[in-house]
């Protein structure tokens, strides 16, 4: 139920300044009432036959004998309008919710943040989202629904029972939301549900409500019918330790009300005369317009008709006038009627209406609306064994203008001759459907045809590689009864083509490999003998730059061991070169001329992967470059530096915070750490790098610890660096390295001291 849409059309009522005005707010003290069985004290309803229109139950009458029909009354009752187009809709007059009976009432205190709904409802409706032959369900639903202002335990008293929640979290919108929905079928005498006897105005009160009704579905009023004799909604609010929640304007813990909001009609006592429709179909030729078939089942002695629904364009071609049906004594009726001509001839009623009726008074008259649709035939459905081919065929009622028809289960269109479909199983039984709305179902038939012969094989196969990823293949069709052929590439189908193909292009091929290539002539007697024909696809050249160039400690003194990834593909050698790295007293480094290390062609051979360079002089600063080559092409470098040797740390790292005299002169300035060091005169030292961490040595000397970046200094000759801008009292830890700058070399990190600021 769209909730929803009956608060909008309330709400267009002023439902709920009357709701509000008829709130009765308490104190924490409750009436006294006629307790309800736990935990639910609703009782049973029988529900009538089945109305042949909605394929709902005619009736739903409670335990008082209160029976209640559909209400379809726009004025006095809430129903979602009948959708255009569909024809289940246009036959119950309804969209998709309509209700036998519905009740809600509701309390509000916005100054307290609190809010509280409950819908008792017995509701027709579908399984799907629009109306649906078959997806019919009813049901009886309550919800409750509360907004509170804090967590805490609320008790919710109703005409049917009593229901308790503890809320421990709030959420945006609703804090809480229940719903209890009980389906029911009909000729049920004692369904039940969660709701029950129905509520209905208090009829010693004014007004009463329209006549043949139990409410108006707009007005708030008292209410009775509650099994419990708790025709109220009571909210009553504690906390967890069972302390009052204010919930009321007055700052009571108690809010409740006695207006309800009632909606249903009230049962005629009349049924729907029984009418179901067997088949309505057309048909047609090029030389007619045609005719419309009707079948159908009544009561025996029944007034049956079959007219256009009101709708059906002027231009369509269509029944003169509403035409009769015979009927024997079993109840079977019968018409053939030929549609009148029309200026549009091809043009036809997209749906008709089935129309009974019988003189009596207790007895009304049932209308159905079915669509026109053809008549299909299914008149092959035959599975071959002797060529796993299942063949279809089937023909509509319409020649005039042919729909298309597909076998469902294949979802393949039947043409002229209707459809093959090749399948090792087929189904027991296929479905055919039309594009004018019929269908037809027959069981499939074995047979065994005389088996083809097999054709001949494919002849003269030339197979040519023209890249490292294309391979053409040609041959020369030798079969004449072949349904197509196949290709296979290392004994694996490749690709499927038409009869009378001679070409075919692998542009998917591996590179570098021997490939082996078949071609198969088919048809339904099997596959054509076939030759293996070989060729050798060429290795595409890509050259790139190597991937996870490192460099470490080589297996003698003063080396260094080269290792990388070989990334390329068709190189024919690999260059290694090495320059010196010069670092000036201010930081900059200078890299010198690349020379080849290798000998005596200054490369390795292709698909190398390392290489160890021995004579390098000690503490001395490095480049390596490697890419690879392909002849006279040199690809991309890829750059790795190495130190010959251990960078040093600097000596005498120290926290040179200091007083002052007696008057406090030379101190150091309030949140300044001074640091100094040793200047490193090592050639490949560009700087120093310092971080702290705030804490004392023995808090920051831990792997968990927090370092964050101070400087980087540039020039080895700097031995001194000031931090400002620290918290005055505050132990802070200091740590430094050396490094070789845009080298990108670095020593290990130093141990930490220990600076305190003024």
């Amino acid at each position: 139920m769209s909730h929803n849409r009956l608060l909008k059309r309330h709400k267009t009522r002023a439902l709920g300044a009357a709701l509000l005005a008829g709130a009765l707010e308490l104190g924490a003290a409750g009436l006294a009432h006629a307790a309800c069985p736990a935990p639910n004290g609703a009782t049973p309803f029988a529900t009538g036959p089945v109305n042949p229109i909605d394929s709902y139950p005619e009736s739903v009458t409670d335990s008082r004998g209160l029976s209640l029909q559909i209400c379809r009354n726009a004025d006095l009752c809430f129903f979602d309008p009948a959708i255009p187009g569909n024809l289940v809709s246009a036959q119950t007059g309804t969209g998709t919710e309509s209700f036998y009976w519905l009740a809600e009432a509701s309390l509000a205190e916005p100054t307290r943040g609190f809010d509280a709904l409950v819908v008792m409802a017995t509701e027709a409706t579908y399984t799907t989202e629009e109306p649906t032959a078959g997806e019919q369900l009813t049901f009886t639903r309550l919800r409750i629904r509360l907004d509170v202002p804090q967590t805490g335990i609320y008790r919710v008293e109703h005409p049917y029972g009593v229901e308790q929640y503890r809320i421990e979290a709030l959420e945006p919108g609703r804090d809480l939301s229940e719903t209890f929905d009980l389906s029911f079928v009909a000729n049920d005498p004692v369904a039940q549900g969660k709701v029950g006897p129905w509520l209905t105005w208090d009829p010693v009160l004014a007004p009463p409500p329209p006549a043949g009704y139990i409410g108006d579905g707009a007005t708030p009023q008292p209410v009775v019918g509650s099994p419990c004799d708790t025709n109220f909604l009571r909210v009553t609010a504690t906390d967890f330790n069972g302390l009052p929640i204010a919930i009321n304007a007055a700052g009571g813990n108690v809010v409740q009300t006695n207006l309800f909001v009632v909606q249903g009609q009230l049962f005629d006592g009349r049924v729907q005369t029984p009418l179901s429709a067997d088949r309505v179909t057309y048909s047609r030729t090029p030389a007619r317009v045609g005719q419309i078939d009707a079948f159908a089942h009544a009561l025996a002695g029944a007034n049956v008709t079959v007219q256009d629904v009101e709708g059906t364009p002027p231009e369509a071609a269509r029944l003169p006038s509403p035409a009769p049906l015979t009927g024997n004594a079993t109840g079977e009726f019968f018409t053939t009627e030929v549609l009148a001509d029309a200026p549009n001839t091809t043009a036809l009623p997209g749906a008709v209406s089935l129309v009974a009726s019988v003189a009596d008074a207790s007895t009304d008259t049932t209308r159905l609306v079915r669509a026109l649709v053809d008549q299909v035939v299914v008149t092959q459905a035959d599975y071959d064994l002797s060529t796993n081919t299942l063949t279809v065929n089937a023909s509509s009622s319409d020649s005039r203008v042919p729909p298309t028809l597909t076998v469902q289960d294949y979802l393949q269109p039947l043409g002229p001759n209707g459809v093959a479909i090749r399948t090792d199983a087929p189904p027991s039984v296929i479905t055919v459907m039309s594009s004018a709305g019929g269908w037809d179902r027959a069981q499939v038939r074995t047979v065994r045809s005389v088996a083809p012969a097999l054709p001949a094989a494919p002849q003269a196969l030339s197979v040519r590689a023209v890249s490292p990823t294309q391979v053409d293949l040609t041959w020369t069709d030798a079969a004449t009864n072949e349904t197509g052929f196949e290709v296979l590439r290392n004994g694996v189908a490749l690709a499927s083509l038409a009869a009378n193909t001679t070409t075919f292009s692998d542009t998917a091929a591996p590179s570098g490999q021997t490939l082996s290539y078949q071609v198969v002539a088919l048809n339904a007697a099997g596959r054509s003998p076939s030759n293996p024909v070989s060729v050798a696809t060429p290795v595409p050249i890509l050259i790139v730059a190597p991937t996870g160039l490192s460099v470490s400690a080589g297996t003698v003194a003063n080396s260094a061991l080269l290792r990388w990834t070989d990334a390329s593909s068709g190189e024919t050698a690999y260059r290694v070169q090495r320059a010196p790295v010069t670092v000036a007293a201010n930081g900059t480094a200078t890299i010198g001329a690349y020379a080849t290390i290798t000998t005596p062609s200054g490369n390795l051979p292709a698909n190398a992967s390392q290489v160890q360079n021995t004579g390098l002089a000690a503490n001395a600063l490095y480049s390596y470059r490697v890419n690879a080559v392909n002849g006279a092409t040199q690809g991309p470098t890829a750059v790795v530096p190495r130190f010959n040797g251990n960078l040093p740390l600097p000596a005498n790292f120290r926290s040179t915070v200091t007083a002052g005299g007696l008057l406090g002169i030379g101190a150091t300035p309030a949140g300044r750490v001074p640091l100094a060091w040793t200047a490193s005169t090592l050639a490949a030292v560009a700087g120093y790098d310092i971080e702290r961490c705030t804490g004392t040595v023995a808090q920051c000397n831990v792997a968990t610890a927090s370092w964050t970046a101070v400087t980087r200094v540039n020039g080895r000759a700097t031995a001194t660096f000031a931090v400002n801008g620290l918290t005055s009292g505050q132990p802070y830890s200091f740590r430094i390295r050396t490094h070789t700058g845009a080298i990108g070399l670095t020593s290990t990190w130093s141990a930490p001291i220990q600076g305190t600021p003024r």
